[in-house]
């Protein structure tokens, strides 16, 4: 797989594999070679990290997409469903 594909896998899985640590200096390294500091580089990555606790595939959105949808119209329609 390519750089980023690796990167979107560490990113889903980084509490159980710890695979983003790999990522951390090459993309501190690139950005302070474009002229970024340090302590934002550092930001940027702790956002990376915290993005695998969020994150989700968007197969999993969609279908819970769907759920959400079903779920509010049988509840406007058929509200005893709830009760």
């Amino acid at each position: 797989p390519g750089e980023a594909d690796q990167l979107r896998r560490a990113m889903a899985a980084w509490k159980r594999k710890g695979g983003l640590g790999r990522f951390q200096q090459k993309l501190v390294s690139g950005m302070l070679d474009r002229g970024h500091n340090r302590e934002f580089a550092e930001r940027i990555f702790e956002q990376i990290k915290g993005f695998g606790d969020y994150g989700f595939p968007e197969s999993h959105a969609a279908s819970f997409a769907l759920l959400v949808y079903v779920s509010a119209w049988l509840k406007r329609h058929e509200p005893a469903a709830f009760y």
